[in-house]
């Protein structure tokens, strides 16, 4: 506790000696302060603050004075939001332990796609203000890491923190979109504190004993799909409408809004249950459910144009190709002119 929390303390009061633990990377990291590389590995040592050394701090291991690196944190290029830049034993526990979470890839990945976050937020701060104000007032942190079999996520547990499961093929509107995922999930975790003022039933329940049609584990965690999809919709229609992308890109945002429009059409249908909401909790629904069927009526025949039953819960940009080749496209357009 006192590793994760010494980056934050007031300097006047801030302890000047902390026990500290040394992970099997040879990282001690300290939130705000950085990553202290060494050479030693799963170990526990004391880290402490003396003003004549450079950087002020000194790490010792069974009185031993420890050489040491210090990498300072790494923030997005005029934003507050971090880039963690190692995998962190705090956090194994959220990635499935059963794929080895020790082994969750980060660095390398961070180094080859992190880029494409700037432009990202650049786009979601000019053409989705609001949201980005919303953003700035709820993440600190952003995670990518790399295993296919482990799915972009928030948790509770890490509030403040959005990973991203990031695999090669994965460009800017992948990172677009999986912002406005994973971060409104944070968002949601702070407006749904207290469910009990949004439902009048057990949310933890499995979705299947409300639902026929949903499975998913949870009615709570099935709910929180609805208010990501009104991010990512809101944004994909402005971005559409302004005409931001040209080429494959364009191609792969008409694809995804048109696979999302339909999946936040359906769960919207699901959750069509007076009966399981208090009053705040069904005015926050038709909230949604309005938005959506606005958007759809707007954009019903480019949502309707492409048939993505196919596509499996994270977006496929090479399958929706195959299906919907762009050259084909490019030349249906040449044909209207």
């Amino acid at each position: 506790l006192e590793q994760l929390l010494w980056g934050y303390s007031d300097p006047e009061h801030q302890l000047t000696e902390i026990n500290a633990y040394v992970d099997q990377q040879g990282i001690l990291f300290v939130p705000k302060v950085g990553y202290f590389k060494t050479s030693l590995q799963n170990v526990f040592v004391k880290l402490k603050k003396e003003a004549d050394s450079s950087p002020p701090y000194r790490i010792y291991h069974e009185d031993q004075a420890l050489d040491f690196q210090l990498e300072k944190p790494t923030f997005i290029e005029g934003t507050s939001f971090e880039i963690l830049q190692y995998n962190n034993p705090i956090l194994y526990h959220l990635f499935d332990p059963e794929r080895r979470a020790d082994k969750v890839a980060i660095e390398d990945v961070t180094r080859q796609k992190g880029h494409h976050l700037k432009p990202a937020l650049s786009l979601i701060q000019k053409y989705l203000p609001t949201y980005y104000q919303w953003l700035e007032k709820s993440i600190r942190r952003f995670v990518l890491f790399d295993n296919p079999e482990v799915w972009s996520f928030a948790a509770l547990e890490a509030y403040g923190t959005a990973f991203f499961s990031v695999q090669e093929e994965n460009e800017l509107l992948f990172f677009i979109e999986d912002i406005l995922h994973q971060c409104a999930h944070n968002i949601f975790f702070m407006v749904t504190l207290n469910r009990a003022e949004i439902f009048v039933i057990d949310s933890q329940q499995n979705m299947s004993t409300v639902s026929s049609d949903s499975n998913h584990p949870s009615i709570y965690g099935a709910f929180h799909g609805l208010f990501t999809m009104v991010n990512i919709n809101s944004c994909f229609e402005v971005l559409i409408d302004e005409q931001i992308f040209s080429g494959k890109e364009e191609h792969e945002l008409r694809g995804r809004f048109s696979s999302n429009m339909k999946r936040w059409k359906k769960g919207l249908s699901d959750f069509n249950l007076p009966e399981i909401y208090t009053e705040k909790g069904w005015n926050l629904y038709s909230m949604l459910n309005k938005v959506c069927e606005e958007i759809y009526q707007r954009k019903q025949e480019l949502i309707e144009q492409y048939d993505t039953s196919d596509q499996p819960y994270i977006f496929n940009y090479t399958a929706f190709e195959a299906r919907y080749p762009l050259a084909k496209e490019n030349q249906l357009e040449k044909d209207k002119i």
